[in-house]
């Protein structure tokens, strides 16, 4: 079964604030304010790592309060930690949609908290792994920090869970160049609450996995990442049945599946071919080849032909066969009209207007090669049956879209 991997931090994203602020903070007998105070102060007076400041302090303090700093106290920790709505039955319900598409997801935690708490929580039995922090004990009791995750050490984890190499003293396969990913940085979803998972969402997101930031009452800082090209999608911290955010990731899922199924019928054949016509009196070339590496991303064995025309063609084109007296970016004329019926492996014909899509490139605000990579992938779509017609059919198309252009490198700028 094709896996699909969802990539949570854990404070504020699945808990409802910091887990050391449930019962560790509260047994040491002092206030969140007053630990994090104090760590604030040694982080800085020492120029030390935040997170390696923290677990100093944990240890320090439980000497102080004659607190046994055991692996099972740290466990008994995680059962008071209170889980945002919705979280406790999401995995059941995300796991079934999911395999209803035939595919099995792969849960996993990417956090600078502490991999102990954790394992106390209602919901540690869901995750494949969990990377976080964590102790060297002797005699029972904490004394060294086995594992520190900082924010920009999260992104190791994402390649190691890419590439299947799970074990962190693994570090031959998670530098080794490998062929074909375990799971694919396409069929990722990370889902975080603000800036400190920043490294982890823009890497996904620039290969073409969703990231996703969450929020309960600050909607303005995760907007922000949005305006900043960061994050996909920005969603109330909801993972009830019928939220923003159990619908949005439903809907990635759904793409996710549109896409593979949209490839499979094309990788059984070892080349796409492009016939290439330029009537537009420009010089074309550069965006034949961008148009080119885009369809290695998708590969087959159907042919079409993409022909490059002026506006005074395109709207020619358009008044004729579709009744439309006016310049347009591009039309196709498909040999086939259902997706599910493959008849020939010539799909038909794509024309582009040359001019209107420079213009539309600054409209839009991107590069000219994005907008032509745009335009061909948008134009073989509907070659191959697709149409955006209806809301649930433009929800399909456009998905597939998306994937196809960010594999390619060419992300969309919000």
């Amino acid at each position: 079964m094709k896996k699909i991997a969802i990539l949570y931090d854990f404070d504020k994203t699945l808990s409802t604030t910091d887990m050391q602020e449930y019962d560790f903070i509260k047994n040491l007998g002092i206030s969140n304010s007053e630990f994090w105070g104090q760590t604030s102060r040694l982080t800085i007076d020492n120029d030390a790592d935040k997170i390696l400041a923290y677990m100093y302090m944990m240890v320090k303090f439980c000497k102080e309060k004659n607190i046994k700093l055991t692996h099972e106290y740290l466990n008994e920790c995680g059962k008071s930690v209170v889980l945002l709505p919705g979280v406790e039955d999401w995995f059941i319900r995300i796991n079934q949609f999911a395999f209803s598409l035939g595919y099995e997801i792969e849960h996993y935690i990417i956090s600078s908290g502490i991999v102990e708490i954790v394992e106390g929580t209602k919901i540690f039995k869901y995750f494949k792994k969990v990377f976080g922090c964590s102790f060297i004990y002797e005699n029972e009791v904490a004394v060294w920090p086995k594992t520190s995750v900082n924010y920009t050490q999260k992104t190791q984890y994402l390649f190691r869970i890419a590439k299947g190499s799970l074990d962190i003293t693994d570090d031959d396969t998670v530098n080794k160049k490998v062929s074909k990913f375990k799971i694919d940085y396409k069929n990722m979803i990370y889902i975080g609450d603000g800036i400190t998972d920043v490294p982890c969402m823009k890497l996904i997101k620039e290969k073409g996995g969703n990231s996703i930031a969450v929020y309960r009452n600050k909607k303005d800082i995760v907007k922000t990442l949005v305006n900043d090209d960061r994050v996909n999608i920005v969603c109330e911290a909801d993972y009830r049945e019928g939220s923003m955010l159990f619908d949005a990731i439903k809907l990635i899922i759904g793409n996710i599946a549109s896409y593979d199924k949209l490839k499979e019928k094309e990788e059984k054949a070892i080349k796409l071919m492009i016939g290439e016509y330029n009537e537009s009196g420009y010089n074309v070339r550069q965006y034949e080849k961008i148009i080119r590496n885009v369809f290695k991303t998708i590969g087959g064995k159907k042919t079409f032909n993409i022909i490059f025309v002026d506006k005074n063609e395109i709207q020619r084109i358009n008044k004729e066969y579709r009744k439309i007296d006016k310049v347009t970016d591009v039309i196709s004329f498909a040999l086939i009209d259902d997706p599910e019926v493959v008849q020939t492996n010539e799909l038909g014909d794509i024309f582009i207007c040359v001019e209107r899509a420079k213009e539309q490139a600054k409209e839009y605000g991107h590069s000219e090669g994005r907008e032509f990579a745009f335009l061909a992938v948008h134009g073989y779509l509907h070659l191959c049956g697709y149409d955006h017609q209806s809301p649930d059919e433009e929800k399909v198309m456009f998905g597939i879209q998306e994937n196809i252009l960010n594999k390619a490198g060419y992300v969309r700028k919000k």
